[in-house]
């Protein structure tokens, strides 16, 4: 079910039919551009046309973050399930690997994603992950980035740049690589690559990943949680109460 939290799209069903969908797109050689929303990505959309509209161009959007997973309940009345990229994709691309098909990655550091695939390689035997570009180029050359991929015959494209940029990537990738799966991930291979604290189950099932990455870059995301979370909390509570007075 696709709902819409303040305006931008959410596919609200359980992460084994995100999953599969995303299965039957690799398998089937169709394209499919896959996002995830959490209140980064909502406040950041609400102020960004192109990055709004990116968005309501993809595919399928699942939720990342207690916030957006909390909003949506709280509006909607549905539980809704929140997971990240780092919860199932890494065991999700080695089963996928294991069928032999390409997977390519986009963005990060180049040192630092080099690093993270080569982890994911000790970790899950047969990952032929490619890493194609870093993520601190002022610009990716589309065209050329879409011929790599089609000459390497990749069947699915993890784009880590952060939001907006790998968004509007995708969104722009989109007609070139009709039959490939475009998928944001954000800092994914930071985890993998030493760059960010891997958080534990226990941190993970509470939603506290957002606190160890204030720990490790704090001048870097503080401003964003400082003006993002009280922000997205304020839309809520106006949306709460809008709707009780109008009952």
């Amino acid at each position: 079910m696709r709902c819409t939290l303040f305006g931008l799209p959410l596919d609200v069903q359980p992460l084994a039919a995100t999953l599969e969908r995303v299965r039957e797109a690799v398998r089937g050689n169709r394209g499919l551009t896959v996002g995830y929303l959490n209140v980064h990505v909502v406040e950041q959309a609400l102020q960004n046309s192109r990055l709004r509209d990116a968005l309501h161009g993809t595919d399928l959007i699942y939720c990342d973050g207690f916030g957006v997973k909390l909003a949506a309940t709280a509006l909607y009345g549905v539980p809704v399930e929140r997971s990240t990229a780092l919860d199932f994709l890494p065991a999700f691309l080695a089963e996928l690997c294991a069928a032999g098909l390409g997977l390519g990655f986009i963005g990060g550091k180049r040192e630092v994603s080099a690093a993270g695939i080569e982890r994911l390689r000790r970790l899950y035997p047969g990952l032929a992950l490619q890493y194609l570009a870093d993520g601190y180029s002022d610009a990716v050359d589309e065209a050329s980035l879409a011929e790599k991929a089609t000459k390497l015959e990749l069947r699915l494209l993890l784009c880590g740049l952060g939001t907006p940029r790998q968004e509007l990537l995708c969104s722009r990738l989109k007609s070139l690589l009709p039959t490939t799966v475009l998928w944001s991930v954000g800092g994914l291979l930071d985890y993998f690559g030493g760059a960010a604290t891997m958080p534990s189950r226990r941190i993970s099932a509470y939603g506290g990943e957002w606190a160890l990455r204030l720990l490790d870059r704090p001048f870097a995301l503080g401003p964003r949680y400082l003006v993002d979370n009280p922000r997205f909390a304020s839309r809520l509570i106006v949306e709460l109460l809008r709707r009780r007075v109008s009952r």
